[in-house]
């Protein structure tokens, strides 16, 4: 079995010398620990008792308050066939509404009208019966869900007459079944009529939206390849701009192209130059160049033969035209030095250059001039001229760039002012396309309202008459009410008792409130069996010890002797004192069982009774009481006179005697001393029974007289105040401790010290204790 504490149950045998109790720090009480399984198996009779009483409390308040009837009854809700249309906006799509519906006050009330329900037994004296009935009506659906087309919901209505019961359900679904059929009428009426006023709202925007298009078309400034439409395409408008800034584009490229021609047929003359040509290789050079300007010619055409120029088609610009100029002058240069000016060729070939003039001249093409020293003889520096002119070139292809770039600027800003407006005619296009296709929706969809009108909305049938059943819940609710009330007030009373009670309950209860002192045994809780005393004996039944051997609590015994044996030491530590802290605590039950199991184990034992106020060794044992302690100590008689030997083999009393007026002075005199050491020299164990700590100062006073105390603790007697005040105590006095044992200790679940019918091993100690007779038997007792 598992133990509760993990503390070991004779922590006392691991150490044979005895302690002494020690201080925890601070005396405020340790905080209080619950255990509900305990507490409950404590109140088990209780707690049953009190549950009987709340079921037959709970059943006299159902007869009281009279049984309940509910009314049931199931009405399927289905919605009916019609054409399916997506874009047409539905009021029939929801299921979850019943619910709420049917519970409304607006049904509830019409059901009342309809029904005459105020006049029922149940509705007579109520202030609103509409309220009543809401909070008695129960509505859930059964069958189907939110999509389905089909839907069953039950109806329940609870009421104390069973006719009243089923007069409501009845008239709630017929109230319920008129609200639908005038709903759908009501609703389908509604939307036709909103749908109409829809139709007619948006062909005014379309005529709107039209109107706006053209007049924003009249003022914008775009170009139309083909009318505007309806089958209007994006390409039909056309941005003129965008197309003169690609032609622009087109020019600069080609001037772009021609600077870099140009450019290097000036490179090409002047790394000529550079490289000291001659004039003829210069004139060739300027030659070859000018011809590869025409493709598909090597060099000018002219004619010289026949007189007239040939003029090369396409030749429309200043620099084509310089390639036919320029080889003219060359041969009339030539033609000079070899004849005059009178002579055929020469006068063919001033022919040819006056036409060439006059061609390029009639179509607005001005020719480069050439050094008019030309005509008078003298030689012209073609090479020269020809740079000259190409110098002319590239300055007026500077020119046309500085244009184009304006022209360009221009047009860029004319083409975004006109992507503008495309994309605003886009939009109002699409805009006017949108309107007229839900135009075109909305006209479909009410020739279809009109169509399914009638087979819209729901049908509601009764799928069962409405049955009367008696209900259970109410009886459940009554009586489990007045049974938990019961119960409640029971624990709470339970808990209260156990809040207010602070006495110990278990073995680490003590251990918390005395730290430092081990608990080494356990007695429990046992009832002394009057069949057991015997007059010729006079041995009282508490001594369990001597009466019921094999008994839990006679074992209980028999661990505390042997943690005793194990930790004393048999030679120095003989002498044993018994106490508790208050009266009643059984501290002379225990110390005269433990002097019968020492007894028994061969050892011979004196028993003293110190307790000279409420002497009680004698009654247990059936000794005389006279010649006692107090005689001793009085020195009215000696310790051999007074010692008695018991009805138990090896173990001897000494009884209180007369009891003394002053019992303190007694104890704490030389001749108690004498008395302990006459006992020390003649037996092996002296058990000194001494009266309560907190009673009276004698425990104290004895205490320095003995080998170590052993301090019975009563649970669920002692309170914790009260075991907190005695380890006080015996810390002040600096009293040795032997240990700590706990009497009285009544069966806990989960608990577990010694032996015992209580703590689990009652078949084992049956077993035994059947077979056992009794260990100490009676001796006797000379006269």
């Amino acid at each position: 079995m598992k133990r509760v504490s993990e503390d070991k149950p004779f922590e006392f045998m691991s150490n044979p010398m005895a302690v002494t109790a020690t201080p925890s720090g601070s005396y405020d009480e340790p905080p209080r620990e619950f255990d509900i399984y305990q507490i409950v198996f404590k109140y088990k009779w209780v707690l049953v008792i009190a549950m009987l009483t709340g079921l037959a409390l709970g059943n006299l308040a159902f007869i009281k308050l009279g049984p309940e009837f509910n009314a049931v009854a199931s009405i399927l809700v289905s919605q009916q066939a019609q054409v399916p249309n997506r874009d047409l906006p539905s009021v029939w799509e929801q299921r979850t509404e019943h619910v709420a519906i049917i519970k409304s006050p607006m049904i509830v009330g019409k059901a009342i009208e309809k029904g005459s329900l105020e006049k029922l037994v149940t509705l007579q004296k109520s202030a609103d019966p509409v309220d009543d009935i809401i909070s008695a009506l129960e509505v859930r659906r059964t069958a189907g869900q939110d999509t389905s087309f089909l839907n069953v919901f039950e109806l329940k209505y609870r009421s104390k007459v069973a006719t009243d019961a089923r007069a409501t359900v009845n008239a709630i679904i017929l109230a319920y079944h008129d609200y639908l059929k005038a709903s759908q009428e009501e609703v389908t009426g509604k939307l036709v009529k909103h749908v109409e006023g829809m139709n007619t709202d948006l062909a005014q925007v379309i005529d709107r939206r039209q109107h706006e298009l053209v007049e924003f078309r009249k003022n914008a400034p775009l170009m139309w390849k083909n009318a505007p439409g309806a089958g209007r395409q994006p390409g039909d408008v056309t941005n003129v701009h965008q197309e003169r800034l690609l032609e622009i584009e087109r020019d600069r490229r080609a001037n772009l192209l021609k600077r870099a021609e140009i450019n290097g047929k000036i490179k090409s003359l002047n790394n000529a130059k550079a490289n000291g040509k001659s004039p003829e290789d210069m004139e060739s050079l300027a030659r070859m160049l000018i011809a590869s300007t025409q493709p598909g010619t090597s060099q000018a055409t002219t004619g010289a033969v026949s007189g007239s120029p040939v003029l090369i088609p396409g030749t429309s610009t200043p620099e084509q035209a310089s390639t036919q100029l320029l080889p003219l002058l060359l041969e009339e240069q030539k033609l000079l030095r070899d004849f005059g000016d009178d002579h055929p060729d020469v006068s063919n070939i001033r022919k040819s250059i006056s036409r060439v003039r006059e061609f390029y001249e009639a179509r607005g093409i001005a020719l480069p001039e050439f050094d008019p020293l030309a005509a008078k003889g003298k030689k012209l520096d073609f090479v020269a001229a020809y740079t000259a002119f190409l110098d002319q070139q590239l300055e007026e292809i500077g020119y046309k760039d500085k244009e184009l770039d304006a022209v360009y600027e221009r047009e860029s800003q004319k083409v975004k002012d006109v992507v503008k407006y495309m994309v605003e005619d886009q939009g109002r296009g699409e805009e006017l396309d949108r309107l007229k296709a839900q135009w075109n929706a909305l006209a479909n969809n009410l020739s279809q309202l009109d169509m399914n009108k009638d087979n819209k909305g729901y049908t509601m049938k009764l799928l069962s008459p409405v049955q009367e059943l008696w209900s259970m819940k109410r009886y459940l609710k009554v009586v489990g009410a007045v049974l938990i009330g019961v119960m409640g007030l029971t624990a709470g009373l339970i808990f209260l008792r156990e809040l207010r009670d602070t006495t110990v309950k278990t073995t680490d209860d003590i251990r918390r409130l005395m730290p430092g002192i081990s608990v080494i045994g356990t007695v429990p809780w046992f009832t002394a069996n009057a069949a057991d005393y015997s007059p010729e004996l006079g041995i009282l039944p508490a001594l369990c010890y001597f009466h019921r051997p094999g008994s839990g609590e006679a074992e209980a015994y028999r661990t505390i002797r042997t943690a005793l044996a194990v930790g004393l030491d048999g030679i120095k530590q003989k002498v044993i004192q018994v106490s508790s802290p208050e009266p009643g605590d059984g501290k002379s039950t225990l110390a005269g069982n433990l002097a019968l199991a020492l007894a028994q184990s061969g050892k011979r034992v004196v028993l003293i009774d110190a307790d000279l106020r409420r002497p009680m060794i004698h009654r247990l044992f059936g000794a005389r009481k006279e010649l006692g302690t107090a005689d001793i100590l009085a020195r009215k008689t000696s310790f051999a006179e007074a010692l008695q030997p018991s009805k138990v083999a090896n173990l001897w009393l000494v009884t209180a005697g007369e009891t003394p007026p002053n019992p303190a002075e007694s104890l704490a005199s030389e001749d108690f001393d004498k008395l302990l050491a006459i006992a020390r020299a003649d037996f092996d164990y002296v058990l000194v029974d001494t009266p309560p700590f907190l009673a009276v100062s004698d425990p104290c006073i004895v205490a320095p007289r003995t080998d170590g105390l052993l301090l019975v603790v009563r649970a669920e007697k002692n309170t914790r105040a009260v075991v907190r005040h005695t380890n006080h105590m015996i810390v002040q006095h600096g009293i040795k401790m032997l240990g700590i044992v706990t009497n009285g200790l009544k069966p806990q679940p989960g608990t577990h010290y010694g032996y015992g019918y209580t703590y689990g091993y009652k078949d084992y100690l049956d077993a035994t204790g059947a077979k056992m007779e009794r260990a100490v038997t009676p001796v006797a007792v000379s006269s």
